[in-house]
């Protein structure tokens, strides 16, 4: 696309001359003789020089730049003052007033024999200062992203040496930046990680450029965050090391918020015991451990005798508090390496592994209604229940997790018609024995 070129001046023959002077150039050439006709051009066509005369009809050239300045809000025009022979205090005002250059006419025509070579530098300077204006808009931009994103940034030499954080880092970290700046990022290091995971990360650094991933940071005050990282190797131009930039983003909260909707999940929200989704997914891993392991394991199913009773007696806060007190109960009947879980209302399970023999089983039963048999302080309210207890042995009752569950049920009933406060195992529920 050709440069546009505009020629100012209020005689005709000079700007034929001047014309002639640039044809060979390739320019686009615009023509104006008044200050006014001028004005109108470079604010519409934006040519990228401009060559003026000193005297024009409707004002003078330096009054033509002030104009120009006020209309043009981001002036990038080059322009070139035309002035009479011996006018050179004239041009050197001109300059102070903002032309990039200026032309003395001399009869003989020298100046036309200068115009394209100082057209051609007007152009060159054009360039520079909108590539010089771009550059800045870019650095400008670079810094409001710095200073404003919400992840943090911290820069480093290639020694580790900080020198330079934003506005958020300090937010995240709870630094001041002239603390962080000269000081290393071990200060920040949680002390949760072994060397191995610190050499992984610089192993990756220094084959892809760059290492992204969790790690846990400690802030000025102590606290331990988990961060979501990425630390990349800048390099110049000949690929040499210049500096390290890492970006880092706080996701302590939103890890534990994930946290707590898996965990939500899979456990019961008044006991806080697994729920019967979680129940039988470890009940299916212990049965394929015990075969693997060729042991014996039980699984008991727990119902409250009476509970109903103090429920619609006391309320269900009341309620709710006696099957807290149960979860804990139950919990403190079994090995940590049990389960208790909660299947709804006043139904629970556990599951015993590793176990010798049924006799094991017996001790634990024994346990639980020993447990729930004793008083239940409910506010300021006693009140006691029992429990009925089914009891299925893996491999003997069977060696599937519904199924085994399904057994456990059935004895539970069968101890009920025992007449509560007792435990019944499915084989003999068969045959309507109680313990």
């Amino acid at each position: 696309m050709a440069r546009t070129i505009l020629l100012v001046d209020d005689i005709e023959s000079d700007l034929i001359a001047y014309q002639r002077a640039l044809r060979s150039t390739g320019y686009e050439i615009l023509i104006a003789q008044t200050t006014e006709a001028a004005l109108a051009l470079a604010v519409e066509r934006r040519p990228e020089a401009i060559v003026v005369d000193y005297n024009l009809p409707d004002g003078t050239g330096l009054e033509f730049i002030g104009r120009l300045k006020e209309q043009c809000i981001e002036n990038a025009h080059r322009i070139i003052m035309l002035t009479g022979s011996g006018n050179e205090s004239v041009a050197v005002a001109a300059m102070k007033g903002g032309a990039s250059d200026y032309l003395i006419k001399d009869v003989a025509g020298g100046h036309l024999k200068l115009l394209p070579a100082v057209v051609e530098q007007a152009l060159r300077e054009h360039d520079d200062l909108l590539a010089k204006r771009e550059a800045e808009r870019q650095l400008q931009l670079a810094a409001n992203v710095y200073n404003n994103i919400q992840e943090g940034i911290l820069v480093t030499l290639t020694d580790g040496t900080i020198v330079s954080v934003n506005a958020a880092f300090c937010c995240i970290t709870g630094y001041r930046a002239e603390e962080l700046v000269g000081s290393n990022p071990r200060i920040m290091k949680s002390g949760l990680h072994d060397p191995d995971f610190y050499n992984a990360m610089w192993n990756s650094i220094k084959q892809d450029g760059y290492w992204q991933g969790e790690i846990w940071d400690r802030r000025k005050n102590g606290s331990i965050f988990l961060a979501h990282e990425t630390i990349t190797a800048i390099r110049d131009s000949l690929g040499r090391l210049q500096n390290y930039v890492a970006v880092i983003t706080d996701i302590t909260e939103a890890n534990q918020t994930e946290a707590f909707i898996r965990h939500q999940a899979y456990h019961d929200p008044l006991t806080n015991l697994p729920n019967r989704t979680l129940f039988m997914d470890r009940l299916r891993h212990q049965l394929a451990y015990a075969h693997r392991q060729k042991t014996c394991m039980a699984v008991l199913f727990i119902d409250l005798d009476g509970f109903k009773a103090v429920n619609d007696e006391l309320g269900h806060e009341a309620g709710d508090v006696l099957l807290m007190e149960t979860a804990a109960r139950l919990k403190g009947c079994v090995r940590e390496s049990d389960t208790v879980a909660r299947l709804g209302g006043d139904e629970f399970t556990a599951i015993l592994s590793d176990l010798d023999g049924p006799a094991d089983t017996d001790e634990v039963a024994q346990k639980i209604l020993d447990r729930i048999g004793q008083p239940f302080q409910l506010g300021s309210h006693e009140r006691r229940i029992s429990a009925s207890i089914g009891i299925a042995l893996y491999p003997s009752d069977s060696d599937d997790a519904a199924a085994l569950l399904n057994a456990a049920d059935k004895a539970m009933y069968q101890a009920k018609r025992g007449g509560k406060a007792k435990f019944a195992f499915a084989a003999k529920a068969k045959t309507g024995l109680t313990s």
